[in-house]
Order: structure tokens, then C-alpha cells, then sequence
């Protein structure tokens, strides 16, 4: 394994070595091998038992992630220990992390240190619920972790900066100003949905604090509180769990109160909903090859007919109109005037498939997918292109690069508002995967994110992502599905935020517009 360096600071920094574990050396125990004292449950369903000098996490079905978390928090300090977990489960470690009511409903979120079997992604530090994503910006699949074996992880966090070691090899070294240098340290059991059960074994849990002064400023000020003891009885924390997790599942993301609404009906068959920087929504009826908009005040019309039989659309930084023109299957791009210059039409020299969906990142890059519906307005023959594929096109517009080639039908995609992930739905085989995006806009570290395919797709500010179809459906950045919102109208096909304060979802459903006012913010175009 190549020893991974991700963001080192300028000035050299003298940094204490773990050379005992031992009271004596300034480390304590976090966990007496006896008893959960000193630990508060939050989150989840999985189950915390204490079993042969071991802290033992075990899932339950369908339950999201359940976190067993320190009642005291610490700033700066060298934490240790072992830990074996099961082959299908991936786990972490939370450090510095966070539990409010103020931020979706007690949801944990913080750094955390990913455990996962050989090969993958062990010592990394990832985002939990923070809509971030990875933390490490790159990481080599590692074998410092040994399967079916006790691990001993080392974990220094010092400011902003945070190093991993396991079994004595230096896994990560990242220094990230954003995140919180505050918080509990946890115990995460990773959610499976119909999987397991697994269990993740943790043991020899102690902590070095190097900044006690800090750490007792910042007491008290970071997370909620732990229950009483009183709360602490075996079985009270999972009925507590169960209660916590059932407001995750109904995850509140819709207003108080709020309905779907139907906005606007009589088309053929709506899609591609985007919004622009004031807050109107602009869609296409396909069939009657048109791009309508909904303003801010309610008020529909139409903004270009014939519109080349768009599809997907997503508005730029500059105002313009990215457009799926599917009837002679291009790329447009479509000035505020409505003036159409066609920027993409083909690959390799051979027509692409049928451009369906875009996503346009920070930089101006686009990325588009291509499968093929063959469509009976087409005066064409049989698809060109060997592959169902998902293209880029960077900002300099020079060169289209084909970036994933082994999807079945590639349909919705979303992005990350930092533009370094990019989710994309594969609905021919009903799953959407989750990428990393490369500065060249390649894509690496594909994984599966739900086994669900999508029609189309967009985030919001806390990182949810939803997919289309049968209504919406309403995943967390985990992947495990938050909400289910029912529309009436048929095949929804895609979705969007919009409104003066984009915090109206607006939902394209067969022959009718929908909208529904959320709690939660959309955070570009779509």
C-alpha cells in the first residue's frame, strides 16, 4: 500500500508517540471490559452487548446507523484500539462527532474512521451525515487491515489535523479546517437493510488527552447531553433507539403540515425540471417538444416550442439553459434569449444514443447520460455507440470524454454541491452507484449506493438524495431510505428544488406538475 499523504500542514509539528497503554502513560479507558458505563446509544437499532472483555455491536434489519457514543467529549488527543469486524459489514469509529436536536433530529455527524475488511478503505476519514462525503480527498485501497483478526487502530488528532495508523502502518494524514475539533467519540453500527445479522467487536478502548484544558472548555457545548442514569438500565437505551430510528425513517424533510400539491396539469409527459438563479422552474412536456416555465409567482408558460424534443435540463453559472435535445439526440445550450447553439452530437464520430440527463459541476464540467429509448419521432437507424454510456464534457468544451461504460441503462444523475461525488442511477439494472469525481473529471471508486434505479434525481443540504419512479423515494447520504412521498399522478420521472428560497420541491409526473414545500433546501440548479 502506498502511504497516503492527503494534506499536510506547512510547518513541522512534534507529535507524541503511543508507546504505552497504560493509566501511567496519560492514557485512560474509555470502556471498563465489563459494563457499557460511561457510553449513551444514539441512533439506530442495532444492539451493544458486552461479551468476553469486548464491546460487541450487532445489526438489526432495516435499522439505519446506530452509534455508541462517549458521554464525555474531547478536542485534542491519541486515541487507541482494537477492533474485528465481520466479513458483509463495514463499520467506524466516530471522533470529534456531534448529536443536536437542532440538526435532523439528533442525527450523529462528525468525522469518522472508516473499518472495513481487506481491500477496501480502513483508517480513511469519511463525513458521516455531514453531506461531505469522503474527507480523505484520495485513498488507496489498503491491506493494513486484517481480516478475521483483533486490529489495533491509532488515531492522533491534533487541530485541525487527524493521522490514522492500523497494526503500526500510517493509513491517512488529513488536515481539514471544516470540521469540528470538538465532540464524543463513537461506536458505529453500519445499517444493512435485509442483510445479517453482522457483528463489529471493539475492545482495549483509551484515549490520551492532549489539550485537557480545551476539552473542558468545550464540555457540554457540542451534543446533547447523555440521559440520566436512570435512562441506563440494559433495556431502556433500545426502546429509546426504536424511537429515535422511527423518526429517522419519517425524516422529517417535508414542511409541518405540508401536502403535494398539484400545480399545473394536461401535458402529454413531463420531465426535466430545473431551476435558474431567481427561483423559476423550467420543464419540458417531450411529447408536444416544448420547455415551460413555472415562475416564482405561480404562473406558467412557455418558454420555446419547438424545443428539440428536450429531456434533462440544468441551468449553468452564466444563466444559460443545458438542454437534452433528444430528437436528433445533442447536447444544447440555450442562451437566456432562447438562442439554441448545439455543443454536443456526437462520439467517436458516430451519433451518441439519446442524451437523457445532465449535471453540471462547480467548474462548468458536464456530465450527461446516454442510454437508448428508441423514440418513434426518430429518422434514424439502430444505436451507434456500443455501450449505454455516461459522458463529460469539460469547461473548454474541447473534448467529450466517455467516463463509465459498464452500466446497463444509465438514466438520472445528481452531484455533490463541491462537485466531488456524483451519484448516477442505472435503471436497466435497477441499482445507482456513487462515484468519486476526479480534477479531470474521470470517475473513480465506484460503489453501490441503494439497490434502486431512477428516472431522475437531486440533493439537498443535508446531503439526501432522491430518486424517481414510483413516486419519490428519499435516501440519506448512507444510502438507507429516509422518505417515501406518494405521487398521485402516475410515473414520476424526475424532480427538482426551486422557489425564491428553494425549499419547494417540484415533482414532474406524467401529464402534471407537482410541488411540495420541505423543510429542507435544494442546493443548485436541480
Amino acid at each position: 500500500m502506498k502511504r497516503a499523504f492527503l494534506c499536510c500542514v506547512a510547518a513541522a509539528i512534534v507529535l507524541p508517540a503511543a508507546t504505552g497503554m497504560g493509566q501511567e502513560d496519560g492514557f485512560v479507558s474509555l470502556f471498563d471490559g465489563a459494563t457499557l458505563t460511561g457510553w449513551t446509544q444514539r441512533n439506530g437499532l442495532a444492539t451493544y452487548r458486552v461479551e468476553d472483555g469486548a464491546i460487541v455491536g450487532r445489526t438489526e434489519k432495516n435499522s439505519p446507523n446506530s452509534f455508541l457514543c462517549s458521554d464525555k467529549g474531547y478536542a485534542d488527543f491519541e486515541l487507541l484500539f482494537d477492533v474485528k469486524v465481520e466479513r458483509g459489514l463495514n463499520s467506524g469509529v466516530q471522533i470529534r462527532s456531534r448529536s443536536s436536536k437542532e440538526f435532523n433530529n439528533e442525527r450523529v455527524h462528525g468525522p469518522q474512521v472508516e473499518i472495513e475488511t481487506a481491500p477496501g478503505s480502513s483508517g480513511y476519514i469519511y463525513g458521516e451525515a455531514t453531506g461531505r462525503g469522503w474527507l480523505s480527498p484520495t485513498r488507496d485501497i489498503t491491506d493494513a487491515y486484517q481480516n478475521d483478526q483483533w486490529n489495533t487502530f491509532r488515531v492522533l488528532a491534533v487541530g485541525p489535523r487527524v493521522q490514522t495508523w492500523i497494526n503500526g502502518r500510517m493509513v491517512a494524514d488529513l488536515t481539514d479546517e471544516a470540521s469540528s475539533q470538538f465532540g464524543f467519540i463513537g461506536l458505529q453500527v453500519h445499517g444493512v437493510g435485509e442483510k445479517g445479522p453482522f457483528e463489529v467487536r471493539w475492545r482495549n478502548i483509551k484515549i490520551k488527552d492532549l489539550a485537557p484544558e480545551k476539552t473542558e472548555k468545550a464540555q457540554g457545548t457540542q451534543f446533547t447531553p447523555a440521559p440520566d442514569a436512570s435512562q441506563q438500565a440494559p433495556k431502556k437505551p433500545q426502546r429509546k433507539a426504536r424511537k429515535t430510528a422511527k423518526t429517522a425513517k419519517t425524516a422529517d424533510i417535508v414542511a409541518a403540515g405540508a401536502e403535494v400539491e398539484l400545480l399545473a396539469g394536461d401535458f402529454l409527459f413531463t420531465e426535466g425540471p430545473a431551476c435558474d438563479a431567481d427561483g423559476n422552474v423550467y420543464f419540458t412536456d417531450q411529447p408536444n417538444d416544448r420547455i415551460l416555465k413555472w415562475s416564482v409567482d405561480g404562473q406558467l408558460s412557455t418558454f420555446m416550442q419547438p424545443s428539440g424534443r428536450s429531456n434533462g435540463l440544468c441551468f449553468d453559472a452564466k444563466g444559460n439553459l443545458w438542454a437534452c435535445a433528444d430528437e436528433k439526440n445533442e447536447l444544447w445550450c440555450i442562451s437566456p434569449a432562447g438562442n439554441v447553439e448545439v455543443v454536443v452530437k456526437e462520439y467517436a464520430g458516430k451519433l451518441l444514443n439519446a442524451p437523457n440527463d445532465l449535471w453540471i459541476r462547480p467548474d462548468g464540467g458536464i456530465y450527461f447520460s446516454d442510454p437508448f429509448y428508441k423514440r418513434d419521432y426518430w429518422k434514424r437507424g439502430p444505436s451507434e455507440q456500443d455501450v449505454q454510456a455516461v459522458y463529460y464534457l469539460p469547461p473548454d468544451r474541447k473534448t467529450l470524454v466517455r467516463v463509465a461504460d459498464d452500466l446497463t441503462t444509465p438514466n438520472g444523475l445528481i452531484g455533490t454541491p463541491d462537485g466531488k461525488k456524483l451519484y448516477v442511477a442505472d435503471l436497466g439494472a435497477k441499482k445507482t452507484y456513487l462515484y468519486d469525481v476526479q480534477p479531470d473529471g474521470t470517475l473513480q471508486n465506484k460503489r453501490l449506493f441503494c439497490s434502486m434505479g431512477s428516472d431522475g434525481m437531486t440533493i439537498d443540504d443535508e446531503g439526501n438524495v432522491y430518486l424517481t419512479g414510483q413516486g419519490v423515494t428519499v435516501f440519506n447520504t448512507e444510502g438507507v431510505k429516509i422518505r417515501e412521498i406518494p405521487i398521485a399522478g402516475g410515473w414520476t420521472a424526475n424532480v427538482c428544488f426551486g422557489g425564491k428560497d428553494r425549499q419547494t420541491l417540484f415533482i414532474t409526473a406524467t401529464k402534471s406538475l407537482y410541488g411540495l414545500r420541505m423543510r429542507v433546501r435544494g442546493v443548485d440548479s436541480q
